[in-house]
């Protein structure tokens, strides 16, 4: 709450206790309030009388009139609350009167109705933007309010409570989240006829500093250019106007001297020159000795934008991401100190293992770019959760600003970008920019229809497209949603002298070559996903041409928006398969698409039931804890079978926990860094006089090694085991690598580091079980059994991935695998046996399912020789078991390969895991591990064991949502215009 609100509330002299709100409450409306926390009860609105037994705590919130039928709030408080946690019940509603009380609590009051009408009439608010106007109608008024953070504004009204209440003016800021509480002071002032105005000021004040700043010197001597660009802006309050570059670089310029700087947000078109509004005040910032970050989502992206500064004059430019060598790295490090340079381009994964602070040292921070900042809330494949982290790396009392930059936020709408992105980096008082987005110089031409007889007739169209394009030498793109496609339609038409392919999967010097070529010009149609996207600047592209669309209309106006640039005439394309209806026509496959990117929500309450195993063991109620990345793969396994995905989703998965976390009170688990540590390797003692020199970071920590064998007894290496420091190993010896290349060196070619014929790099691992040994077991067993059971009875020709769940669940109910009976352990062994015993390799051992994947989606079938698989698993579990011995745990270590995590034993120790009958940790191996600080560990372990994802299921309602709207986009009949006015609805939160 506010203070100084408070205080002019108070000097009001009006207690909100004598006061009654007069509501129309419906029969609906009043049974959906929680009745055990007001406890009031009614068996039905229009029977007046009251339980006697409820009559007493009733009337100490209801007052009724005998005279009519409607229901009287007598407590403010209970006021408020109502509308805090139940705002639909006001939402629609038109009477609301708030009365003077006789207070005698009787039914003697009697107000004419357009008396209640004036008592609560709505407050008139004017909206000025220019101070000298807001000057003249502050001298009209005998005492002045000012409620805002303009340092401007506060001197010029000094702020003090009124004497009186009889000619009052209340200013206040457009962004203060307020205006609710000045409508209610407006309410309170009219009982006692006063006359009470409220100015909201829309104007901006700079600090008087920047007014000597030419900043048009600036644009002239690096750009070249005489004017700044101009856009059309949406205020906040709806209105639109004309505003140029240099306006916004003013703003951000004026925050440099406010001792509390605003944070901003800038949403404009592609091509607009967003770029340009930050490396004007980064310029200026670097003439007054201070740092600029800017952080961005790609390695190309950093390194076109910095050669481009170059190019501009501007050469204390540099970028820092895991192409840069430590030597490099050091020389930029070094230059920065020395004020040599003052623009650094990062990637969030830099700064998540660096920390902000520790990246300028000595040199102060002028201000921090985000760019690209809708990464922060996009979902799909591409999804960056670093960049959704970025919010812990800013420190609270920062005196800087940040500025995020976007084409493509929405704003004001259902699902409010502006606002999450706010919330999400923990931006202070955002002052937004939000452009137009229409962009009419882009032409759409979509054909709808349900024509297409197949998936193949569609490619032939498609092909047939391309074709007449390359005939009419026009430049273009085309989008399709998935990488398969994509190449199919490559290979298809067998012309890549003339047509480039661009994908995610692709390496990077083939993209960057794809990419050069066809800006260039020698291929003039490129195919692509949306990986062709970030930091696209190419002029003279004519067409976006979609074979397949994207879920997210946003997602469509991106890539729509990599043509038009500099107002060129372009075109949109698309023909688009209509039906069927109900899964939103081909849109329906990208939304699948979309959601497989998300963790399932049983594997986010199975990561925060092990968290809180994890917490246990700590002693402390606050601190910090480790975990590693793999011990958590098993749990988000995904058909792709990718190291790199899985670690994705489990930081995501550790995300959504967090963010959930975050909406209690007095509990938090929050991710710190994530620095690659340590590791274990062994070598034969022939070679210690060569690892002499590596010595400070090599450490030993046993003279031999034991681990276990499932096809064999336990192994005995008489090799001293070593426990190595990644990091040091990398900055101490090797600085003229990547960190990247020196761990994967270390683990695939030792000899290219150490001239070492041979060195095994280990996971060190520990199993503890939930229950006793035999129980534990048995489980275990009754799992293969049903795993051959289910082999048994699907088809064998397989069913569909979506399918196999509920056939799983069915086959369940009839045969009893542990002591739980629970939709919680039948999605438990669902998770284990799709993503564990289910391959895409026939020769993958202890196989019992396939995976095949056809036009029509993902395949689960039996694996022919599943019997013996069977057998095959039985004796290991028998192994294992012998292994366990009484004591209930293991701990061991496991050589690293490709692979490594199909081992049997890792197989059942992961299947054990997730059953949740054993709980496992993993270190060592590429030495993955994020730090988390948590608060208040003896409330937060019950919160982690029954944990709900519901923020999950907002994300999944969202994507549906979107497919919708895109859905209805595509199968309107409208002009090219009318599309741009809905496009413009659906960002800043119109009615389409």
């Amino acid at each position: 709450k506010d203070l100084e609100l408070h205080l002019l509330r108070d000097h009001l002299e009006i207690s909100l206790e004598k006061f009654i709100v007069l509501y129309n409450f419906s029969v609906k409306t009043i049974q959906k309030l929680d009745e055990r926390r007001y406890r009031i009860l009614y068996e039905s609105f229009e029977n007046t009388s009251t339980p006697d037994l409820m009559l007493e705590v009733v009337s100490k919130y209801f007052f009724k009139d005998k005279d009519d039928d409607r229901k009287y709030i007598i407590n403010w408080n209970f006021y408020e609350k109502l509308r805090e946690e139940f705002r639909g019940i006001f939402k629609h509603k038109d009477v609301l009167v708030i009365i003077n009380n006789n207070k005698k609590m009787d039914e003697d009051i009697k107000i004419e109705n357009d008396r209640l009408e004036w008592l609560y009439s709505e407050p008139k608010i004017g909206n000025l933007s220019s101070l000298e106007e807001l000057k003249k109608i502050a001298e009209t008024h005998k005492e002045v309010f000012y409620r805002g953070r303009n340092s401007v504004l506060k001197k010029m009204f000094k702020t003090h409570l009124p004497k009186n209440t009889h000619n009052v003016l209340v200013i206040y800021d457009q962004y203060d989240p307020i205006e609710n509480e000045v409508k209610y002071l407006y309410a309170l002032a009219r009982f006692k006829d006063d006359k009470f105005n409220i100015v909201r000021f829309v104007g901006e004040i700079l600090n008087p500093e920047v007014e000597k700043i030419n900043f048009k010197r600036f644009l002239k001597n690096f750009w070249g250019f005489d004017e700044f660009r101009e856009l059309e802006i949406i205020s906040p309050v709806g209105s639109e106007e004309r505003i140029s570059q240099e306006d916004i670089i003013k703003f951000i310029t004026s925050q440099f001297f406010e001792k509390s700087p605003r944070d901003v947000v800038v949403v404009a078109p592609t091509g607009w020159g967003k770029s340009l509004i930050y490396q004007i005040p980064a310029i200026y910032l670097h003439h007054r000795g201070k740092v600029t970050l800017v952080i961005s989502p790609l390695k190309s992206l950093m390194k076109d934008q910095v050669e481009n500064m170059r190019k501009q004059g501007i050469d204390f430019a540099t970028f820092i991401n895991s192409d840069v060598t430590s030597v490099e790295r050091r020389e930029i490090e070094a230059k920065v100190r020395d004020g040599k340079l003052s623009i650094i381009l990062l990637s969030p994964e830099y700064i998540s293992m660096k920390g902000i602070d520790k990246i300028t040292e000595t040199r102060e921070i002028g201000m921090i770019v985000i760019d690209e900042a809708h990464l922060v809330t996009t979902w799909g494949k591409n999804f960056r959760v670093d960049y959704a982290y970025l919010g812990h790396e800013f420190p609270n009392k920062r005196k800087y600003p940040i500025v995020a930059l976007s084409a493509t936020l929405r704003w004001r709408s259902e699902y409010d970008d502006v606002e999450e992105i706010a919330q999400i980096l923990s931006l202070k008082n955002p002052k937004i920019f939000y452009g137009n987005m229409k962009r009419e110089n882009i032409k759409f031409e979509i054909s709808c229809s349900d024509d297409f007889n197949d998936l193949s007739d569609k490619m032939e169209r498609t092909c047939d497209f391309i074709m007449e394009k390359l005939r009419t030498r026009e430049k273009g793109i085309v989008y399709t949603v998935y990488r398969r496609t994509a190449r199919t339609i490559y290979e298809a038409l067998d012309l890549s002298k003339h047509v480039g392919l661009y994908t995610g999967s692709m390496d990077r010097e083939e993209r960057e070559m794809m990419y050069r070529h066809f800006k260039e010009g020698s291929k003039r149609i490129m195919i692509a996903t949306k990986a062709f996207g970030l930091g696209i600047d190419i002029e003279d592209i004519d067409f976006v041409y979609h074979h397949t669309v994207p879920y997210s209309l946003t997602d469509y106006v991106q890539e729509i928006g990599r043509a038009g640039r500099k107002g060129r005439e372009v075109k949109a394309i698309s023909f688009f398969k209509k039906t069927p209806e109900e899964s939103f026509g081909e849109i329906g496959r990208s939304q699948k698409l979309a959601m497989l990117s998300l963790p399932s929500t049983w594997s986010i309450k199975l990561m925060a039931s092990k968290l809180a195993d994890k917490l246990k063991k700590h002693g402390q109620n606050y601190g910090k804890m480790s975990i590693s990345l793999e011990e958590f793969e098993a749990l988000f396994a995904k058909p792709s079978e990718d190291e790199d995905e899985l670690i994705r989703l489990v930081k995501i998965g550790l995300w959504f926990i967090e963010k959930e976390l975050e909406r209690m009170k007095g509990v938090s688990l929050k991710k710190c860094n994530d620095k690659a540590q340590k590791t274990f390797v062994s070598f034969p003692n022939e070679y210690n006089m060569k690892m002499e020199p590596f010595k400070d970071v090599f450490v030993k920590i046993a003279e031999s090694l034991t681990r276990y064998s499932l096809n064999s007894s336990k192994i005995v290496q008489k090799f001293p085991l070593y426990e190595v420091d990644l990091y040091a190993l990398w900055e101490c010896h090797f600085p003229n690598m990547t960190f990247d290349e020196v761990v994967y060196k270390l683990i695939h070619y030792p000899n290219e580091l150490f001239d070492l014929p041979k060195l095994t790099v280990y996971y060190r691992y520990k199993v503890d079980l939930t229950r006793q040994r035999e129980k534990v077991f048995k489980i275990l067993k009754r799992f293969m059994d049903f795993s051959a059971f289910i082999a048994s009875e699907l088809p064998r020709n397989g069913i569909n991935e979506e399918k196999f769940a509920d056939f799983v669940k069915r086959k369940m109910t009839s045969v009893r695998i542990g002591i739980e009976d629970t939709e919680d352990f039948k999605e438990k062994v669902y998770i284990a046996l799709k993503h564990l015993i289910c391959s895409m390799n026939e020769r993958k051992y202890g196989t019992i399912f396939l995976r095949r994947s056809n036009s029509n989606g993902t395949i689960i079938k039996p694996y022919p020789n599943f019997h013996s698989s069977l057998k095959m698993w039985m004796r290991n579990i028998e192994f294992l078991r012998e292994y366990f011995g009484d004591e209930g745990s293991i701990e061991s270590f496991i050589p690293y390969s490709e692979g490594w995590n199909d081992s049997p034993l890792i197989v059942l120790i992961n299947i054990m895991n997730v059953l949740d009958i054993a709980n496992l940790s993993f270190e060592g191996g590429k030495g993955r591990v994020i730090n988390l600080r948590y608060q208040n560990k003896s409330k937060l372990i019950p919160i982690l064991k029954d944990f709900e994802p519901s923020l999950l299921s907002k994300t999944r309602r969202r994507i549906k949502d979107e497919a919708e709207i895109m859905y209805n986009f595509m199968t309107m009949n409208i002009s090219s215009e009318e599309r741009w006015e809905f496009i413009k609805k659906y960002f800043v939160g119109g009615k389409i």
